[in-house]
């Protein structure tokens, strides 16, 4: 036995004749749920190691021995990683089979089990290494345990805060954040990460090494011993220099790649002039065409629209369009000549200009060839969204509703400029916020041919689909008479129609194959909230279902993880997509959890999904509870706290309005893990408020159906409301149902003061705080 094995298997006998070594590691064992825990319990357990081993005299053992300092070190560095390595089994088979009464599918795949343990060793190694480094610094143990704490808070804080801390150590906290041991999707595993994986392994291998040179450095001169003579740490130095750059400058072009979109729509936001209308500038759309070829391994849509647009009496020459700015224009002709037209693109405005001989015309088709590279990120915790906003590729597409990823008429703001003041200097800053573009509904017709195996899922009735040969595997084809504010979405799907539970209409259910069999229950748990909100809110004319035909409901699509939560803290992705519900895969697992808090918490997340099915806005509090919901935001409080009275008693309304009106968390009451921490602020109170006044007059019920319907037609056409628009419909309530004078009063008190915050530019900045996330039930980690 070789001199390395057996100072190995002395300081894993050591180890293991440790009782807080076993102590320590069954408590690593149990904070596998918690990665960011499990991390600073691993990194208390090395420190225990070293320091163990100096005061039972084996440091002072082995450093006698007439031995190279880099193979002592690399002794020990092995065995605490074998006794590291021999806690993984336990852990994964705890967090695959703990918390729900059935096991993790990730537990029966390869891959995603190679990719998790290499998350784990990648991690083991980096805190080793780091530990070495740390022990170099001080030779006392309680400094050591200060200094890795105050290291482990460190990271935590700039992992969640990187948009506070851009430069060269973003790409170490992101790596640092990514390499965690996190649970993979279903089917997706760590899309969209995965394919850079071993790069981001490479990197933080390669930093953890040059720590452990720096300690191993300092120990040989210590020793006496030349450092440049050692066969270890000179090719070593070259190898982890040569890797941090390698891999770093893979990840860097990757996330200057997904970047790239952010800054350009920053940039055109904020030099953007205003379009100067004409009469007859703005077509109204009557027909719709959309051919679309995705070519997902290189990132690219290729569309052809044609529009059949109805042209005003005195038409303009030159009528706009809006279409996102990473989309080029090749060319735009008249579909039913085929003659080429003049046009010009500025940013996402597309104008085209009208020959003369057809502008005195009633009608006009267009058709319009465009393409470019969908692989649109947001940065930044106050980004709306953040993360992934629309992307094409082979794993996984996105393309949302009211983003323009097909050109719309008209000349929409695709993204507003928010200012917030920074918790460093309160300077103020800006980030971006996605508009809503959307068009009305008219007949729409859609083929989309596809490079992959994914199937694809929109809002359009999926009419059938068919193989193809050459660069495109299939074609899907899709109708529907009332086609608006599409969206597509691709992945490992597959697809059927079910009747719905205690209603007329079918669903479309986009699934994967894994959870088929839970379709049935997913259906009866969202169907008691969608008969409230419909019938709450189906008079509206949007949603009037056509006659004479049984009518599709609605689309369900199962969603990967990742469009919930990240590594780094950004836990609001804000998705939600035209007259579908979409839930997180783990909805639509078992079912059943062995806890009985995490079905509470799986049950009030999906209700809040099917609320978005109609009132698109996220209320959780991803601001903090000093920021002012708007108005929107504030109805869909409202809302969701009417389905809630009915839910769980007059008790729940009651306890969020007393927590308005003090200015507390709405959470508070029932606790946070069975209820979200939603918004609050004066205007939340306001429109509250308001909604309760009515709500509790003479006629009240009938009342509070008027004035809902009445918002949700406004929001419907502009997916905002402005308080203008939400005083008239007030007041016009007000006047229909005779409301007593005294309540007008407050009323009219209230209004003002919502016209007021609205007003002042001071009440809308948001404010970043030092955040700190170590755990999170709010969004999700394993549950929608």
């Amino acid at each position: 036995m070789s001199q390395l094995s057996q100072l190995i298997i002395a300081e894993i006998r050591i180890c293991l004749k440790s009782k807080t070594h076993w102590l320590i590691g069954l408590l690593a064992i149990v904070a596998v749920f918690i990665p960011a825990l499990m991390f600073l319990i691993i990194l208390i357990l090395m420190i225990n190691v070293l320091n163990r081993d100096e005061q039972s005299g084996f440091a002072n053992i082995l450093r006698s021995l007439p031995l190279p300092t880099e193979k002592l070190i690399l002794a020990r560095m092995l065995a605490v990683f074998f006794i590291l390595l021999g806690l993984w089994p336990f852990m994964v088979i705890v967090v695959g089979v703990l918390l729900e009464t059935q096991p993790a599918e990730w537990l029966f795949n390869s891959n995603d089990l190679l990719f998790l343990t290499l998350k784990y060793v990648t991690t083991c190694i980096t805190i080793i290494c780091f530990t070495f480094f740390l022990n170099l610094l001080t030779g006392y143990s309680a400094w050591l345990y200060f200094l890795a704490g105050f290291c482990w808070i460190s990271t935590r804080i700039l992992v969640n805060n990187l948009a506070d801390f851009p430069g060269l150590g973003k790409l170490f906290f992101i790596s640092h954040a990514v390499m965690l041991p996190s649970w993979p999707s279903v089917v997706l595993g760590y899309f969209p990460h995965q394919e850079l994986m071993p790069a981001f392994a490479l990197f933080m291998v390669a930093i953890a090494i040059l720590f452990l040179l720096a300690a191993a450095t300092w120990q040989m001169k210590k020793r006496g011993e030349a450092v440049w003579q050692s066969k270890l740490v000179i090719p070593l130095l070259i190898l982890a220099v040569t890797g941090s750059v390698f891999a770093g400058g893979l990840i860097l072009r990757e996330l200057d790649n997904r970047e790239k979109d952010f800054h350009s729509a920053f940039q055109e936001t904020a030099r953007r002039q205003p379009f100067n209308y004409l009469p007859g500038s703005i077509p109204v759309l009557e027909n719709y065409h959309l051919q679309l070829k995705m070519k997902s391994q290189s990132h690219r849509l290729e569309g052809l629209a044609t529009l059949q647009l109805k042209l005003g009496a005195n038409s303009a020459e030159e009528v706009c369009f809006t279409l996102r700015n990473y989309f080029i224009v090749q060319k735009v002709i008249l579909a039913d000549s085929g003659q080429e037209i003049n046009w010009r693109q500025e940013g996402s405005r597309l104008l085209i200009r009208i020959p003369s001989d057809y502008q005195d015309r009633k009608s006009l088709s267009l058709a319009i060839s465009y393409s470019g590279q969908v692989w649109e990120w947001f940065n930044g915790r106050l980004a709306r969204p953040t993360g992934p906003v629309n992307l094409v590729s082979p794993s996984f597409s996105l393309l949302r509703s009211g983003y323009a990823w097909y050109p719309i008429p008209g000349d929409h703001l695709l993204y507003q400029l928010q200012e917030y003041s920074s918790f460093k200097n309160d300077s103020l800053e800006t980030t971006l916020w996605a508009k809503y573009a959307g068009h009305i509904a008219v007949p729409f017709t859609m083929t989309v041919d596809i490079d992959s195996d994914n199937m694809v899922a929109s809002n359009l009735d999926q009419v059938e689909n068919e193989p193809l040969t050459g660069d495109y595997k299939r074609r899907y084809h899709f109708a529907s008479d009332s086609g608006r504010d599409v969206f597509l979405v691709t992945g490992p799907y597959q697809r059927e129609k079910r009747d719905f539970p205690g209603r007329e209409g079918f669903v479309e259910v986009y699934f994967y194959p894994q959870h088929q069999r839970q379709i049935d229950r997913v259906l009866h748990a969202l169907a008691e909230p969608y008969r409230f909100y419909e019938e709450l809110l189906q008079p509206a004319s949007f949603d009037r279902p056509i006659a004479g035909h049984q009518d599709k409901l609605l689309t369900v699509i199962e969603m990967p993880t990742f469009f919930s939560y990240s590594e780094t803290g950004e836990s609001s992705r804000i998705l939600t997509l035209t007259n579908s519900v979409l839930f997180s895969e783990n909805y639509f697992r078992t079912g059943k959890h062995l806890f009985a808090f995490l079905d509470d918490i799986q049950a009030n997340k999906g209700d809040l999904a099917v609320l978005q099915r109609w009132w698109q806005e996220d209320i959780t509090r991803m601001y903090g509870w000093d920021r002012d919901g708007n108005i929107s935001e504030s109805i869909m409080l409202y809302l969701h706290t009417l389905y809630n009275e009915k839910k769980h008693g007059p008790a729940y309304y009651a306890q969020v309005k007393e927590n308005l009106l003090a200015a507390v968390s709405t959470s508070n009451g029932e606790g946070d893990f069975t209820r979200p921490s939603l918004i609050g602020g004066s205007v939340a109170k306001d429109v509250f408020m308001i909604l309760d006044t009515i709500r509790n007059f003479q006629f009240g019920n009938t009342a509070i159906r008027d004035v809902i319907c009445s918002l949700y037609t406004v929001y419907c056409s502009q997916k905002e409301i402005q308080p203008d628009e939400f005083a008239n419909i007030i007041e016009r309530i007000l006047i229909k149902h005779d409301c007593p004078q005294e309540k007008r009063a407050e009323i009219y008190r209230r209004l003002d003061n919502i016209t007021r915050r609205a007003n002042d530019p001071n009440a809308w900045r948001l404010k970043t705080n030092l955040s700190i996330t170590i755990f999170s039930f709010n969004i999700e980690e394993w549950l929608p």
